[in-house]
């Protein structure tokens, strides 16, 4: 998870203006980071986290990410799922099941 840490860090500092070094794991997007306007949020932020990581991320979770931490817990566990998938997949290919 510490890389992952270190690839969203980055990717924050790089939409939003603030060093690297100010993002960590108990950021507030808002408070913390500046970042109170939720579509801007949406489109910035977690538009860049679904296309780099290649998840989806409804707007129902989107919306309930506040910290750099929940982002984090997010991303891993939608990898995670879309790891299964794609296991699941192979699994049926070979008539695992």
């Amino acid at each position: 998870m510490e890389n992952l840490l270190e690839e969203v860090k980055v990717l924050v500092a790089e939409i939003i203006p603030v060093a690297k070094k100010a993002v960590c794991l108990n950021s507030n997007f808002e408070s913390d980071l500046g970042v109170a306007d939720r579509i801007a949020f949406s489109v910035g932020i977690i538009a860049a986290i679904e296309e780099k990581f290649g998840i989806s991320i409804s707007e129902a979770l989107a919306s309930e990410i506040e910290t750099v931490d929940d982002l984090l817990i997010v991303v891993e566990c939608l990898k995670r799922i879309k790891e299964i998938e794609r296991q699941k997949e192979v699994m049926i290919k070979w008539k695992c099941f």
